[in-house]
């Protein structure tokens, strides 16, 4: 299993399937990121089964786990199980899935994960525009629209990055084209088609929220 840092977050994630165990965690040690203070980001990416006891153990700044949908096994030892409260551990997966059970069953925050809006272009010719709908436990829903190309030129968006925040509860007061009458013109069709998104929309709106504090310690 192969650990490697994502591109857009200040962390790491997996690179493989089967088994994450602690000796790979090996690969990570000594790494800048662990010394990150706001929290250390790791993805369980896809193709990913389960977890070694102890595995996170290994990162003290750890902060977020996001979870595919491929995991279905993490095994908590009360050893780690301290370590995710004594660092506020957000899970971070797909709505109904074995993330939010996780989440719940240990009591710990959860959110659903950032969504890929739309993509359109040709990043050899006049660059490819992204839409990202970025979530966080701590902070308002996020809109990044990044154009990615070659080089700057007139025939792309302007090139680098245009970021924009939504409402608190978007999902309740807005709809699908509202979000993508907001964005890049060029990714409108892509959003407006997206099916992962509108689902989103339809389960945060039935739930009530994208993302839920199940910490019963805290509350008073």
């Amino acid at each position: 299993m192969k650990i490697q840092v994502p591109f857009k977050r200040e962390g790491f994630e997996t690179s493989g399937s089967g088994t994450l165990y602690k000796e790979d965690m090996k690969q990570i040690e000594g790494r800048r990121e662990l010394q990150r203070k706001q929290g250390v980001y790791f993805h369980l990416s896809d193709g990913v089964t389960d977890v070694e006891d102890g595995a996170f153990l290994l990162i003290p700044n750890l902060s977020e786990i996001e979870i595919s949908d491929t995991v279905s096994n993490i095994p908590v030892s009360k050893e780690t199980l301290k370590h995710f409260k004594d660092n506020n551990v957000i899970i971070s997966g797909g709505f109904d899935t074995y993330a939010e059970r996780f989440a719940k069953q240990y009591e710990l925050c959860f959110i659903h994960p950032d969504i890929v809006l739309g993509e359109a272009g040709d990043y050899f010719e006049h660059g490819i525009d992204i839409v990202t709908l970025h979530l966080r436990f701590y902070g308002p829903p996020r809109i990044n629209q990044d154009c990615r190309c070659q080089g700057i030129s007139a025939g792309n968006t302007g090139g680098g990055e245009i970021d924009f925040y939504l409402p608190e509860d978007f999902y309740k007061t807005m709809s699908v084209k509202d979000v993508a009458d907001m964005c890049w013109g060029t990714c409108y069709d892509k959003i407006m088609n997206n099916e992962k998104f509108r689902a989103f929309m339809s389960r945060a709106k039935k739930k009530n929220g994208y993302r839920f504090d199940f910490r019963s310690d805290i509350k008073g």
